[in-house]
């Protein structure tokens, strides 16, 4: 059993491969086969359009996403969550990889791989357009580089590792919470290789030009939003609204302000255990503690990525909270590894052969239980909806929202989806409306008048009655001026 610690590249990569492979077979069987709801639906008409999507961008997010919709035929959306899986599992054999480095042997990196690919909100996130998988592959290969560079004394790797943390940035800001770890591991590296405190200051400036090298994607915006693509969340081609987009847009108001701490922690605990179960979140921390013992720079990295992406989003208020924290999920599952390992090293052979094999076990039931609720490979619905809107909406309507969140499920399937990206319907007006007073304008062109849901501030100015998938508005008495 320790045999199995020690480091065999090829083997290694092998392996590595051979899950992503398997994990590419079972993303395969829940993968979404059409459009999906919410920012999926948007993601996909921007990476179609190549648009610009809602704050803060996704501007790499969405040229990889691109290159998928002209190498894949066939229906945009697809080609995007065939993105998602394919870099789904990608972020697994990069997993196994580096838990090796973390000293892990091969069969307890295997059974943490296997946990983490089949926790619900990572593998749900695979089987859609979604932006998280995308930039887990940078958070994961970023530490990978940065772990060779530290253990093998190369610079290069270092400043390699800045740039892809840099280039994961444009893929989702996510990988900013984790400066703190990142920054521990850079200094950490100088220190061996670097003599002098001043050389030791170079080297992480260096490693800070290529990091902002690689978030310089984000110049590529205002670019693109002066070509006036069909889809253009915010008009960033301005400077001010740049500024306003990259740095969260309306999102950055959606933090918690006052909160009951011991509550919120418990739920945010809560959550982060529902991906890893709670037995594995016992051995990740457990794993981190023996990091600790062992290797003291790689633990003391590890908590602060950790740390720092759990304080970034403790308060954001959004109902897929879990999201937010993958790569704490990531990086706990990555020190499962080293835990079942110096487990397996205190025990007998035939013993410690028996633990993995349990792990394995309730890993795999963890999986079968979790498996209906991520397949999506039978969910039309979005698809449903976008024909029937396209179909049976009156000639000349007009669509409006005042950008509640239920609205946004499905404006973005038949706005962004249908109407922009697959050209249907466009004698359709889409509006976006703040007031009574503009729902009244809209009502006073004579031409038909719908809405995604009912809104009930609404209800005492407007009728809203279901008519085919969605609500047809008319004004209750005099219309406000």
């Amino acid at each position: 059993m320790r045999a199995l610690a020690h480091r065999d590249p090829t083997g290694d990569r092998r392996i590595a491969l051979l899950l992503a492979l398997a994990a590419l077979a079972l993303y395969a069987t829940t993968l979404c086969r059409t459009v999906y709801f919410y920012d999926s639906a948007e993601l996909s008409a921007a990476a179609a359009l190549l648009g610009i999507p809602h704050p803060p961008g996704y501007p790499l997010y969405t040229l990889l996403g691109h290159l998928y919709v002209l190498l894949l035929a066939g229906e945009p959306a697809f080609a995007v969550n065939v993105m998602s899986a394919v870099h789904g599992s990608a972020c697994v054999a990069l997993l196994f990889l580096f838990q090796r480095r973390l000293g892990a042997n091969q069969l307890a990196a295997v059974v943490s791989c296997t946990l983490f690919a089949t926790s619900a909100s990572f593998w749900w996130n695979c089987n859609v357009a979604e932006v998280y998988t995308t930039g887990l592959v940078f958070v994961l290969g970023s530490f990978l580089l940065l772990l060779d560079g530290l253990a093998l004394g190369r610079p290069s790797r270092v400043l390699w590792a800045a740039f892809v943390a840099g280039l994961g940035f444009a893929a989702h800001m996510f990988i900013a919470t984790l400066g703190l770890g990142y920054l521990a591991l850079v200094w950490f590296a100088a220190r061996r290789q670097q003599s002098s405190l001043g050389d030791q200051l170079r080297a992480l400036g260096k490693a800070a030009l290529c990091t902002l090298a690689g978030a310089s994607l984000y110049l590529y915006l205002p670019l693109r939003a002066s070509m006036h693509p069909a889809l253009s969340y915010g008009g960033v081609e301005r400077l001010d609204r740049f500024l306003w987009l990259v740095t969260g847009g309306e999102y950055k108001h959606w933090f918690l302000r006052d909160f009951e701490l011991s509550a919120r922690a418990l739920l945010v605990l809560q959550r982060i255990a529902n991906q890893l179960t709670w037995p594995g979140l016992a051995l990740g921390l457990f794993g981190l503690f023996v990091l600790a013992r062992q290797r003291r720079e790689l633990a003391v990295a590890l908590g602060l990525a950790m740390a720092g992406n759990v304080w970034f989003f403790f308060a954001y208020r959004v109902h897929d909270l879990e999201v937010f924290f993958l790569p704490s999920v990531a990086l706990l599952a990555a020190s499962v590894g080293p835990a079942l390992t110096f487990l397996c090293e205190r025990a007998p052979h035939r013993a410690a052969l028996s633990l993995l094999g349990v792990a394995f076990a309730a890993t795999c039931l963890h999986a079968a239980m979790v498996y209906p609720t991520v397949n999506l490979s039978h969910d039309y619905s979005a698809r449903v909806f976008g024909q029937r809107v396209t179909e049976l909406l009156p000639e000349d309507s007009i669509v409006l929202d005042v950008s509640s969140p239920e609205e946004w499920r499905y404006k973005t399937v038949f706005e962004h989806y249908y109407q922009k990206t697959l050209g249907a319907r466009p004698d359709v007006l889409a509006l976006s409306v703040t007031s009574a007073a503009s729902i009244a304008q809209a009502l006073a062109t004579g031409r038909p008048v719908f809405m995604y849901t009912r809104v009930p501030a609404l209800a005492g100015v407007f009728e809203a009655t279901p008519d085919g998938p969605m609500f047809r508005v008319r004004a209750r008495g005099s219309l406000p001026p």
